[in-house]
């Protein structure tokens, strides 16, 4: 069992198999067990009033693996408050975090733990530029865990994405697009003539970034999508004859 920073031992949050299981995980990545006892210390203090038992367990061991990854790769601890940032997204509450207080870090716990289900996961942000910076720093993160990442956008606008390059992007383990690139995904996934042709997983879990600007303020511009109509356009003419002779 791991000691909290009071000394006393808790009994509920972590069983023999959880310990087993995090015992292989420190081999394998060669931790020390000072290192083991500050991860468990520092997470299951902040986990342990929130969530269930099996949440506990869960939560704890994988959270400490991402934990250790983003110091290995990126140099950088997660903040108590990122801790608790990821623990809120995993359970699906909404996550409201200051500018600078690291949206980016906090994003990557949850999307480790979910990812690793083989579910769709994916973080929707509000422009090109953070889908590209964030999926190409995290996404060393993301390897190094042996997870895949993939970018809905390019950097050039006019470079069209096809739709066996869109299946390869939705089938990555974790994937970080834009809400006007998800929105038009799914408008085109909805619209192929063949099942064979759709591109898209059913969605399993999903971050928003800035909530508020992509489900209040960009909702109200509508998605359209111009093209020829698929059925003949004087339908309604046709039937307002009928009826009136």
């Amino acid at each position: 069992m791991c000691k909290l920073e009071n000394g006393k031992k808790n009994q509920s949050f972590m069983s023999t198999d959880s310990c087993n299981i995090w015992n292989q995980i420190s081999k394998k990545m060669k931790l020390n067990s000072k290192c083991c006892s500050f991860f468990c210390a520092k997470i299951t203090k902040i986990t342990i009033y929130f969530c269930t038992p099996y949440v506990k367990r869960r939560i704890v061991i994988l959270n400490k693996q991402c934990y250790e990854a983003d110091y290995r790769i990126l140099g950088k601890f997660p903040y108590d408050v990122q801790i608790l940032g990821g623990i809120a997204l995993h359970q699906g509450y909404l996550a409201e975090m200051n500018t600078g207080e690291g949206k980016t870090l906090t994003a990557t716990m949850p999307l480790y733990l979910n990812a690793l289900t083989g579910k769709s996961t994916i973080l929707v942000t509000t422009n090109e530029y953070l889908v590209l910076r964030d999926a190409e720093e995290m996404g060393q993160v993301y390897s190094f865990m042996g997870l895949t990442v993939a970018a809905g956008v390019r950097a050039r606008q006019d470079e069209k994405i096809s739709n066996d390059e869109k299946r390869e992007i939705y089938n990555a383990d974790i994937v970080y697009t834009t809400h006007s690139a998800l929105g038009f995904d799914y408008l085109f996934n909805n619209l192929v003539t063949s099942a064979e042709d759709r591109f898209m997983r059913e969605f399993y879990y999903v971050i928003i970034d800035e909530a508020d600007f992509v489900l209040l303020d960009s909702a109200q511009t509508p998605l359209v999508i111009s093209g020829a109509p698929r059925v003949q356009s004087n339908l309604y003419e046709m039937a307002d004859f009928f009826v009136k002779t």
